[in-house]
């Protein structure tokens, strides 16, 4: 007997009513034209590749057939159990319950294939009542539609009118959350298409928030609550009014607070990732370290977006000099189970991070040369991002050649840096970093004399200082990974 199979069979229909058991336990002869079913019941009593399976199949598959039939098998009962495990704790009470409609209606569909219409229709009323407690409009709606044919097939004509009228409701209040999605969306995809704020579309983000309101008004819609508060937080974003953008997230908190049912550890991880976006740019960086501690732990531990995170917790403690507090960051995203599965671009730029923290906190001091050239071609793999880590790569290479290269290998490079910003950076959307290149062909162009490089850079250094981050690409995105005026004042010094 295949007993692995048999436990996870037995797990499945532990899950499920006895009447609806997909591959079921024991011989189900009415069902005999079921192969997997035939399969199945042929493990059970021990089959082998040999002249047994004459008895179940009509012919005799070689190993390789038989082995593909029950791994098959085995995929199905997967899926099934992934359609029941609905116990991780991070999920909302209404994520669950969305996936607990879906795992019904499933079983549903297979009820109406076994010609058990009476329970089709419990299953159906089940779902209905899950579905109208959390308001999902999409399951309940099918429900909806179930139920008018029942009540159209068997002449109960008030019945249906009463469930036409009552699908028309739902049909409209998932419009409005279709409507409130698309309005998110469109400016969405408008701001991406550049890195640069636009305060343009803040009026256009706030008209829409007017138009979810007005839908708000009338239906009381979870979905709608969330897309009011993002679009208000695009709309005071693209303004630059990060104060109020922090607010809308803290009013979509407070609302959670009130229904927690519709919330989640991945909503309160949104919520402070928005909000320490914010922080970054308004500098406060102790209400944003505090953000970043809680919002960590509201993602799963080992998952992508943890590791993710972990990067932008990473950029903020380096831009509030908080050292101490960024080699931790490093380890222990290091030390994260899914770590190991990131591609190699990505462990590269966890690399460049360490190098950063190195060279702020001269921790590479002792070094007797630096090669530039190896250094470059190290991180070959981030060359396609020619306005992000590459910028910082090329950066940090100058810098670390600054301090602990040949001197006569600096010189005559300042073409080099007027070539590179010609060619891959943009004047308004990376104009930190335009500067910052200026200073190095300043620095060039005056054979790194410590004396006029000061005298002569001041009006370049007062422009840095005044442009804001909301007008770079970002620290976000790893161009910035500490702040511009820091870098430069240390390059200043290894000049001394």
């Amino acid at each position: 007997m295949d007993t692995d199979l048999k436990g996870m069979a037995e797990i499945v229909a532990g899950h499920i009513p006895k009447r609806i058991m997909i591959i079921p336990i024991g011989n189900w002869k009415h069902v005999e034209t079921d192969l997997y079913l035939e399969v199945y019941n042929g493990l059970l009593d021990g089959l082998t590749p040999d002249g047994k399976q004459q008895k179940y199949f009509g012919h005799q598959p070689g190993s390789a057939g038989f082995r593909s039939l029950k791994s098959r098998i085995k995929t199905c009962l997967l899926n099934m159990l992934y359609l029941v495990d609905f116990s991780r704790s991070p999920m909302s009470e209404a994520l669950k319950a969305e996936l607990e409609c879906l795992r019904l209606g499933f079983l549903q569909r297979l009820l109406t294939a076994f010609y058990l219409r009476n329970e089709g229709m419990e299953i159906n009323k089940k779902i209905y009542r899950i579905a109208e407690q959390f308001k999902l409009a999409a399951p309940l709606l099918l429900c909806l539609a179930t139920l008018r044919k029942e009540a159209s097939e068997t002449g109960n004509i008030a019945e249906l009118e009463n469930l036409i009228d009552e699908s028309s409701k739902w049909q409209e209040y998932q419009a409005a959350e279709s409507r409130a999605k698309g309005y998110y969306e469109l400016i969405e995809v408008q701001f991406a298409l550049s890195i640069s704020q636009k305060p343009w579309l803040a009026e256009k983000a706030f008209a829409s928030a007017k138009l979810v309101k007005k839908d708000l008004e009338r239906y009381d819609s979870p979905v709608l609550e969330y897309e009011k508060y993002r679009i208000l937080y695009a709309g005071h974003h693209c303004a630059k009014d990060y104060k109020k953008a922090i607010a809308d997230m803290e009013a979509l908190e407070d609302y959670y607070a009130k229904h927690p049912q519709f919330a989640g550890s991945t909503r309160y991880a949104e919520i402070a990732l928005r909000k320490l976006n914010c922080y970054m740019h308004l500098k406060d960086y102790a209400a944003g370290l505090a953000c970043a501690q809680a919002c960590l732990a509201s993602f799963w531990i080992g998952s992508s977006n943890r590791i993710f995170f972990m990067e932008v917790y990473f950029m903020f403690a380096m831009q509030a000099a908080e050292y101490d507090e960024s080699i931790k960051i490093i380890n222990n995203a290091k030390s994260e189970s899914g770590f190991h599965k990131l591609d190699e671009t990505h462990k590269k730029k966890w690399q460049l991070y360490k190098i950063y923290y190195d060279y702020v906190t001269d921790t590479l001091s002792g070094e007797k040369s630096f090669n530039l050239k190896k250094f470059l071609g190290d991180y070959g793999n981030l060359a396609d991002d020619k306005s992000g880590y590459n910028a910082a790569v090329y950066i940090m290479g100058w810098c670390l050649q600054l301090r602990y290269g040949e001197p006569a290998e600096l010189t005559g490079k300042a073409e080099a840096f007027k070539k590179y910003r010609a060619r891959y950076l943009k004047e308004i959307e990376d104009h930190r970093i335009n500067i910052f290149l200026s200073l190095m062909q300043a620095a060039d162009r005056l054979d790194y004399n410590y004396k006029n490089v000061l005298e002569q850079t001041t009006d370049l250094i007062k422009e840095l200082q005044s442009t804001p981050l909301a007008e770079s690409i970002g620290n976000f995105e790893g161009v910035e990974i500490i702040p511009l005026e820091t870098l430069w004042n240390m390059a200043m010094e290894d000049m001394k």
